[in-house]
């Protein structure tokens, strides 16, 4: 069963209407009756039979309402913005997927673009929420600067950077279970010696997310898998 998104759906304003109206009516060409999953994106998932439509709108009737408990922890991954904007948008979807409460995109030292389409990538969160049957849309932040997302304290701090010269450890090895987490990822360049520095004087730990070199959105997708995966176990 396809689920649908409406911020503002609720027992009083049991009502689907833009994008997702034209969805139902005019692309799954929903009749009266049919059975319909509606989320509001913060813990609801509405179960419920389309009742009236119009040629912008469909009421429905809901029949049962599920309330999905919000994570007990918080996985916020803040990546530097990178050069071309599908990349920024993979990671938001495949993130999303897998399990993220908040992403935020900041301009660093070696960032080449300084804007994001936070629009854009709202739409790209809410497609894969829909898409992985989701009640807990994530926060999609930014554009904010480097030295304003380490100035939030957070329960556990790591950063992706490594110099030759610091040993450090996986990520999997140094985040523990029941936390909430802030991993900052650099843009391409990664960060400078001066923000590295700055971090770690804020509480950044440093870490590895494996051997190999990534790119930029796979190191940040490849830390929202292992802390996902660290929480499995607790």
């Amino acid at each position: 069963m396809n689920l649908y998104y409406q911020p503002d759906f609720s027992e009083q304003n049991p009502v689907l209407s833009g994008t997702e109206a034209h969805h139902v009516l005019s692309v799954m060409r929903h009749q009266a009756g049919d059975q319909l999953q509606i989320t509001n994106g913060s813990g609801l998932i509405f179960n419920c039979a389309l009742s009236n439509k119009s040629s912008s709108a469909c009421t429905l009737n809901i029949h049962e309402i599920r309330r999905i408990p919000a994570p007990t922890y918080q996985i916020h991954i803040a990546l530097g913005i990178l050069k071309a904007s599908d990349r920024m948008e993979w990671f938001v979807e495949k993130a999303t997927e897998i399990g993220v409460q908040k992403i935020t995109f900041f301009t660093s030292g070696n960032c080449e673009r300084k804007v994001i389409n936070l629009d854009r990538l709202h739409r790209v969160a809410i497609s894969a929420l829909k898409q992985s049957g989701q009640s807990w849309l994530p926060i999609i932040a930014g554009p904010e600067r480097f030295e304003s997302v380490i100035a939030n304290p957070n329960s556990q701090l790591f950063i992706g950077y490594i110099p030759d010269h610091i040993y450090v450890n996986n990520l999997m090895n140094q985040a523990s279970e029941g936390n909430s987490y802030l991993v900052l990822i650099g843009p391409e360049g990664d960060f400078t010696p001066a923000e590295f520095k700055l971090a770690v004087s804020k509480g950044f730990r440093p870490i590895s997310l494996g051997n190999n070199v990534m790119r930029s959105e796979t190191a940040a997708l490849s830390a929202v898998q292992i802390l996902n995966l660290i929480q499995a176990k607790s």
